[in-house]
């Protein structure tokens, strides 16, 4: 995940993708752009992201975690990515849980959906992002 409204955060995936083929993990890659509420001040633009990815072989995603935006759809994507791979052998992610909830009600606070990957709750995502 990197901060579309920082370029140095962007920068950095390319190291990350290097730190990950250098180990002998079979993974499943995605890329997230964060933080689309602060169009004003985006520095990296959709196109440069995709093309990224599409360059890496593996899929991109665009979330704001202060609005919600595609938040939901995002996890949709990849758990179900993470169940049609398969992967269930120890050391792979595995999904034991996922309710993703009711759409938002348009309140001023939007819900909060869960995820659980690998007994980790990743409902509170939205407020560490």
């Amino acid at each position: 995940m990197f901060d579309v409204s920082d370029r140095e955060s962007f920068e950095s995936c390319a190291n990350w993708i290097q730190e990950i083929d250098q180990t002998n993990f079979d993974c499943i890659k995605f890329l997230i752009g964060n933080k689309t509420d602060l169009e004003e001040e985006r520095e990296v633009t959709y196109t440069e992201a995709k093309k990224f990815c599409t360059d890496n072989k593996f899929d991109y995603f665009e979330t704001s975690a202060k609005t919600v935006d595609n938040v939901q759809q995002t996890f949709e994507k990849v758990a179900e990515s993470l169940l049609l791979s398969g992967r269930s052998r120890q050391g792979s992610a595995h999904i034991t849980d996922i309710n993703l909830g009711d759409e938002a009600d348009g309140s001023e606070e939007p819900e909060r959906r869960g995820l659980n990957v690998a007994g980790f709750d990743l409902s509170t995502c939205a407020n560490s992002c």
